[in-house]
């Protein structure tokens, strides 16, 4: 859960997180469905999605990806019907989950 993150800035292992992600234009609810793709060199344990209505915070979610470098992942949730999405990397760094908030991407839908 949300409450067993710790979240940091500016720690040398969230320099190798790098992560992009591509929303799903075709589908009528775009924050619904989007690619996840990891370009960094450390594995994503999971992503904190934050989804958005007019800049104003609707609702959160984790997924537990297990995302290892160079490699993609569709997520769909039916419950994301903002205009705009937030996805966070979490990644395991000594033992505990840590979401590097630094290299979080801002998407419209």
């Amino acid at each position: 859960t949300e409450s067993t993150v710790s979240y940091i800035e500016g720690k040398v292992e969230c320099q190798e997180i790098m992560i992009n992600v591509l929303v799903n234009k075709s589908i009528s609810q775009p924050c619904q469905g989007f690619i996840i793709s990891n370009r960094g060199k450390l594995k994503i344990s999971s992503i904190l999605v934050r989804i958005f209505n007019n800049n104003d915070p609707i609702g959160s979610y984790m997924y537990n990806l297990s995302l290892n470098p160079l490699q993609n992942r569709y997520v769909f949730n039916s419950s994301l019907t903002g205009n705009k999405i937030e996805v966070m990397p979490l990644t395991t760094i000594a033992n505990k989950l840590t979401a590097c908030r630094e290299k979080t991407i801002k998407e419209d839908c």
